[in-house]
């Protein structure tokens, strides 16, 4: 499956491009929020190691930015692939009484949703707007970063699969501006995959069926051309 990602991101960047009307129904967005990981078990030591026995995973300060090209389907149903930068992981930091211990995991993605949007309109150009769709997401990197006592450490996430998928839905409005319509939008990812492996070299203590999987909340703001 992995070595079929460049042929669909290729795929979402013939969409963008194509001959008709190159620059109608393109558009910016960038935004930020928040992510976090989701265990089955709520032990994150098969995939993060045994400093997670006293630590409780959180979310994470995310942002991202990217662009994409609207079709028209019917009147209000619209065609949407989108190609994001994004960033997603999930923040274990806590305060002690003898300090702050930092734990973050910060991996990259560039994002590929394939969406149907759903425009309401409410009075003249404003627009209402529902939109649902799957992702895929290639990984760029991975990293988590820690601070035990005084002790600071990036390192890389090698277990972080090379690719991620899920499920998007969300909704938002667009107002005219300009020749275009300035956007905001609330939209929820939430993975699929089992994201990470356990490492080969991890002790397990007991047999599990554990799976690790991304989610995300995110405001967005953009122009649609």
């Amino acid at each position: 499956m992995t070595k079929s990602v460049p042929r669909i991101f290729l795929l979402g960047l013939a969409f963008f491009f194509s001959a008709d009307a190159i620059f109608a129904g393109i558009g910016i967005k960038a935004g930020a929020g928040i992510s976090g990981l989701n265990s089955a078990t709520g032990d994150f030591r098969h995939f993060l190691g045994y400093e997670m026995s006293w630590l409780s995973m959180g979310n994470l300060c995310v942002f991202q930015v990217g662009v994409f090209k609207s079709f028209d389907i019917s009147k209000n149903l619209k065609f949407q692939p989108e190609i994001f930068y994004s960033l997603r992981g999930g923040d274990a930091s806590q305060d002690f009484a003898y300090g702050r211990v930092r734990y973050q995991v910060s991996i990259h993605y560039l994002e590929l949703p394939l969406l149907a949007k759903v425009e309401i309109p409410i009075k003249g150009e404003f627009l209402a707007s529902f939109l649902a769709g799957p992702y895929a997401a290639l990984k760029l990197g991975a990293k988590k970063t820690s601070d035990f006592w005084g002790e600071k450490e990036t390192a890389d996430l090698p277990n972080v699969k090379s690719l991620d998928y899920g499920a998007i839905v969300g909704g938002g409005f667009e107002v005219p501006l300009g020749s275009g319509h300035w956007i905001v939008e609330l939209r929820f990812n939430y993975g699929l995959n089992n994201m990470m492996t356990i490492p080969e070299d991890f002790i397990r203590l007991y047999e599990d069926k554990d799976f690790l999987r991304n989610f995300a909340g995110v405001i967005m703001t953009g122009y649609r051309f």
